[in-house]
């Protein structure tokens, strides 16, 4: 297959596009409508991969550019840590149902909500995975998701094991859609993780450190348009994949060795 790399070249049709016409052929799939709900799940094998942070900027991504409401859940957030947020308007509210109203609040043009929020009323669900316990027991949000995106820290020997699970869900029976990101997220700077995308059987995005990202600032203009173009092959992906009542369990990923 073609190895798409994600970073400020683009990936798949993007990649021979001018800058211009990159980015709106990026903004145009990110705009397109949805017949159901669509899940995005980011997830990581390492505790420092910044994949809250990812998952908050494809959100903010999406739901800057789209007309229907983009959903963001989280382990992390609880019904009491929803009551630290500005209750939405009851006009913003009353569409949705009434049990999940105190599970449900915004952060500019995100829905934040618990895990247990009723997503059928989203246009896109992104579902913050958190870390894997083990690279075998996949949670339930994860495995229901239309497409999936493995981040992975910018150090090889942490980022090698998420690598591997990666290309072992991409080669499970069920045909996800496994991405792979990675993150500068301490600066490392080191340059395996660009080696590595082009190498791997799956589409790769490469992120460099940004500072703002962690502080809640506005990214930089580079990181905007990576996640403007791993925003849109995300949900690209998403459209183009039907689930099943097969789970992605008994996962054991072989050594990840597509650097050599």
């Amino acid at each position: 297959m073609t190895i798409g790399v994600i970073d400020q070249r683009g990936l798949g049709r993007w990649m021979s596009a001018t800058g211009h016409s990159r980015l709106t052929h990026a903004l145009s799939d990110i705009g397109r409508p949805v017949a159901t709900t669509r899940r995005i799940a980011l997830f990581s094998t390492s505790n420092v991969a910044g994949t809250s942070t990812l998952a908050h900027l494809v959100a903010a991504t999406l739901a800057r550019h789209r007309a229907g409401r983009v959903l963001l859940t989280a382990s992390t957030l609880t019904s009491d840590a929803i009551k630290a947020y500005a209750r939405p308007s009851e006009d913003e509210l009353n569409p949705l149902p009434v049990e999940d109203h105190d599970r449900l609040t915004k952060l500019g043009h995100i829905w934040l909500g618990t895990p247990e929020v009723n997503d059928r009323f989203f246009d896109v669900h992104i579902v913050d995975g958190g870390t894997l316990v083990n690279n075998v027991d996949i949670p339930a949000d994860v495995r229901h998701a239309h497409a999936l995106c493995m981040v992975a820290p910018f150090d090889r020997s942490r980022a090698e094991p998420a690598a591997a699970l990666a290309l072992a869900l991409a080669a499970l029976p069920q045909r996800r859609s496994v991405t792979v990101a990675f993150t500068d997220t301490d600066q490392n700077r080191s340059p395996w993780p660009r080696l590595a995308a082009h190498r791997l059987a799956v589409p790769a995005a490469v992120i460099e450190h940004d500072p703002a990202l962690p502080q809640g600032r506005t990214p930089r203009a580079t990181t905007a348009r990576v996640a403007t173009v791993l925003s849109a092959h995300l949900l690209t992906e998403s459209l183009t994949r039907d689930l099943d009542d097969a789970v992605l369990d008994g996962i054991a990923p072989a050594p990840f060795g597509g650097h050599r």
